[in-house]
């Protein structure tokens, strides 16, 4: 069975989310796109290996954070290619990948099928078009690559985590004096402050081992950044771990009662 060379991790109306593995040798990408198996393939786009694509046409805020390392993310909406490839978000369309090693192109991969969101949830048929290679030989011989029907699938895909529960304490202190440092070191941790290590980027620049804190005050905010310091495989870096538990904390100890 042939494995196609990059994965369609999303399929959304006006939304076509490309996951590439990152390969040795290989300075960049080239994705190709036709209506049908066997037509002409026209370049939609070309980014280096490391470094992921953004159509400007695409919301981002309808897009989600993937998990996983050594790979890039492609992410474009189809309709913007349909004077040079002709391809529509509406209908279904055949997309190759074509690494790039010393501005040469290399082989292209078989062809992939990206199916439309209708067909992705079996409201429609697939249907495929096109001549197939004439002869016997295995040089004769065409691999495509059918798009994955998903049924229900939710994205991005749900992590189930066990849920801790926290019994909330009630602590009495007979003077305030007794309350006041724990009660001073909670609001003086949760203070925003300049980050040495922080490399703020976008939602297409998180990995696994980056600081997924964000930075903008308020939903409404234009540049949704994030911190994007070394977190060591953990969620946030060290110094937003230390913001998070502190608000943790002042949420689940309330004020206590003051006794006189």
């Amino acid at each position: 069975m042939t494995t196609p060379s990059f994965a369609v991790a999303y399929r959304a109306p006006n939304i076509a989310d490309l996951l590439i593995p990152k390969q040795a040798n290989t300075e960049g990408y080239r994705i190709a796109g036709s209506l049908t198996f066997d037509g002409t393939f026209t370049t939609l786009f070309t980014a280096a290996i490391g470094a992921g694509y953004l159509d400007p046409a695409v919301d981002r805020g309808r897009l989600h954070s993937m998990p996983g390392t050594n790979r890039v993310r492609a992410v474009f909406d189809p309709n913007t290619f349909t004077g040079a490839a002709g391809i529509l978000d509406a209908g279904q369309f055949w997309l190759k990948f074509t690494p790039i090693s010393g501005g040469v192109p290399g082989t292209a991969s078989d062809p992939v099928l990206v199916l439309t969101p209708a067909q992705l949830k079996g409201a429609e048929r697939i249907a495929i078009q096109g001549s197939a290679p004439v002869g016997a030989a295995l040089a004769n011989s065409l691999a495509i690559c059918l798009g994955r029907r998903m049924t229900g699938e939710s994205y991005p895909p749900q992590i189930t985590k066990p849920v801790r529960r926290v019994r909330p304490r009630l602590v009495i202190y007979r003077t305030y004096a007794a309350f006041a440092p724990e009660y001073e070191m909670c609001a003086e941790a949760t203070q925003p402050r300049e980050l040495s290590t922080s490399e703020p980027c976008d939602l297409l620049g998180l990995t696994t081992h980056t600081c997924h804190w964000p930075l903008w005050d308020s939903p409404d905010d234009k540049d949704k950044l994030y911190c994007g310091a070394d977190s060591g495989g953990k969620v946030y870096c060290k110094e937003h771990t230390v913001t998070a538990t502190a608000i943790h904390r002042k949420a689940v100890n309330p004020r206590p009662f003051l006794l006189p």
